[in-house]
Parts: structure tokens; C-alpha cells; sequence
């Protein structure tokens, strides 16, 4: 089941998407695209099936937050799962990442545990409200 899902990490530091890579590698998980930026990362979404989208806020030419409200507005895929990453750890950032329907969030720096447990809820309540047959 876990080598089906497709993730899309995008990140501007390479290190960064190199851990959560490595991360998912030990939950099971095996399919990849990375993109260094939001505008990047809509290239990839015109061409490429993506399951979850973990994404850092804070990146040039197209913040986290920019591209959350395109994928939003997208009929497609609008109700695409993302998991917000930042260091920012204001409430107001937490609510502002909720108001522009974020599935999850967080908080950098992360644990390999924290990482998974997110990705599982989200993905679990993905599977959840699918209809069934």
C-alpha cells in the first residue's frame, strides 16, 4: 500500500527534502517528486498523479502558503492533501495555515516519528472519506 502513494516534498533546501525523504523511505513509502519551489511544484501537479504534498512554507519565487491557495482554487486538485512544514511557530501561523485549508502542519524542526504520524492521519482520513463501492 505504502509504495503506491506518490509524494510531492518541495522545499527550497536540499537537506531539508533529502530528510523527509529519507524519513518516508523508513515508514515504507517509495514514490517521490520534488520540486525546490512552489511554481516548481505546479509544473509537476499539470503532468504528475500526486497522492500528498508536504511543503515548506517559507520559499522563493513561490511560498508555501501561494501555492496551497493555487492547489486550492484547482478543481482537481483542491481536495489534494498538504501538510504544511515551517519553523514558524506562531498561533497565528497555525491559524493561518488552517484558514487556507492546510490538511496538517508541522513544525520544524521534526522528528522522524512526528513526520510519519502525520502522513498516516492524513492519509487515513483521506481513505476515510472516500466513498466506497
Amino acid at each position: 500500500m505504502c509504495s503506491k502513494i506518490k509524494f510531492l516534498i518541495v522545499d527550497d533546501q536540499v537537506v531539508i527534502r533529502k530528510i523527509i525523504i529519507n524519513f518516508l523511505r523508513k515508514g515504507g513509502y517509495v514514490n517521490f517528486e520534488i520540486a525546490e519551489d512552489g511554481k516548481k511544484a505546479l509544473e509537476i501537479l499539470e503532468h504528475t498523479d500526486i497522492d500528498i504534498i508536504i511543503a515548506d512554507w517559507n520559499m522563493p519565487n513561490m511560498n508555501g502558503l501561494e501555492l496551497l491557495d493555487k492547489i486550492r482554487e484547482n478543481i482537481e486538485w483542491k481536495d489534494l492533501p498538504f501538510i504544511m512544514l515551517t519553523a514558524e511557530a506562531h498561533e497565528d501561523s497555525v491559524l493561518m495555515a488552517g484558514l487556507h485549508k492546510a490538511t496538517d502542519y508541522i513544525l520544524k524542526p521534526f522528528t522522524e516519528d512526528l513526520l510519519l504520524k502525520k502522513v498516516s492521519k492524513v492519509l487515513s482520513r483521506v481513505n476515510a472519506d472516500k466513498p466506497t463501492k
